[in-house]
């Protein structure tokens, strides 16, 4: 059974007289007690589709098509009351910048308080107190913080704190919009550890979005990979790792395993590609065909006017691409 089911999502922002397509047609659904990750580079509609789940895009985008479904609820038909009582309750977020998301000039018992009474209203100032510390020691950090202010903490420390604030209200989703963004490699490492743990243990959906393969691949049972706006693979991360198939999945791959030469002749060697050569920004404004088609060693005249759709190879592996279109 699906937890959350995306169905046709379609996204533009209004940028003066143009109007930029940002999520074209995404589909996919995540599953109970499920680790999903969201792969692409910048610019890829990744943080656009938090957004659009949260119902918090800024006021120059509108969703245009599609439907997000949670828990049997059409989330894009919901009212604003009705949103408020889902928003931290039941789907939270962790930001990617802890800095612009938490109060310069209130303390941190001040903000998590806030969320807490929002939802739980009933309250007494002890229950208050209590569950404010017990999620702060679930995210690994001491409940002295309480009585900072953001400035007084480093990354790491507010990076957890936004983790403590997600868990609050004890939620089935938690979607984390680049939760290691501007951190050192081992603090990274700790935070993405300390989430997965988080989420075995307390039975949570999480979504993480990241556009670094190594995050998404340690992290997540699935990945869908996104590009230019669109889903363009989806399945179990192994495989999506180890098998990848659309060119774009293995360009990121190749990337990666740049740093260790033999690693990568190793992924030369098993999936016959080649790297492209001429580097070309994301294409936002493709309204027909492949999105992926300027960059692409692969891509021929249909690859330009049709967009392929997404097609089961093996297993739960699915790819847009017509390489595999028989």
């Amino acid at each position: 059974m699906n937890l959350l089911e995306l169905n046709e999502i379609s996204v533009e922002y209004q940028l003066g007289k143009n109007n930029i397509l940002a999520l074209s047609n995404v589909s996919f659904s995540m599953y109970p007690k499920e680790i999903l990750g969201i792969l692409g580079e910048s610019g890829s509609g990744k943080s656009t589709l938090a957004l659009t789940i949260m119902r918090a895009l800024p006021k120059n985008a509108r969703i245009i098509g599609g439907e997000v479904i949670f828990n049997g609820k059409n989330l894009l038909n919901l009212s604003e009351d009705e949103l408020n009582s889902i928003r931290w309750k039941e789907i939270s977020i962790i930001p990617q910048n802890s800095m612009n998301s938490l109060s310069p000039v209130h303390k941190i018992r001040d903000q998590l308080r806030d969320i807490l009474l929002l939802h739980e209203p009933k309250l007494d100032e002890k229950e208050v107190i209590n569950i404010m510390e017990e999620k702060l020691r679930l995210a690994n950090i001491s409940e002295d913080v309480l009585d900072k202010f953001p400035h007084q903490l480093s990354g790491g420390m507010r990076q957890r704190i936004l983790i403590a604030a997600s868990l609050l209200c004890n939620p089935e989703i938690i979607i984390a919009d680049e939760p290691t963004t501007g951190l050192d490699v081992v603090t990274q490492y700790q935070i993405l550890k300390e989430l997965k743990n988080l989420q075995s243990a307390k039975g949570f959906s999480m979504m993480i979005i990241s556009h670094d393969i190594s995050v998404i691949s340690n992290t997540s049972h699935r990945t869908v990979v996104m590009y230019g706006g669109k889903v363009v693979e989806i399945g179990p991360s192994d495989s999506v790792v180890e098998s990848p198939l659309h060119p774009y999945t293995r360009m990121l791959l190749e990337v990666q395993m740049e740093i260790s030469k033999k690693t990568q002749n190793e992924l030369h060697s098993r999936t016959n590609f080649n790297k492209p050569h001429k580097s070309v920004g994301v294409n936002f404004t493709h309204h027909s065909g492949c999105p992926f088609v300027q960059r692409c060693p692969f891509a021929t005249e249909k690859c330009k006017t049709e967009a392929p759709t997404l097609l089961k190879v093996n297993n739960d592996h699915y790819v847009s691409c017509f390489l595999f279109n028989k």
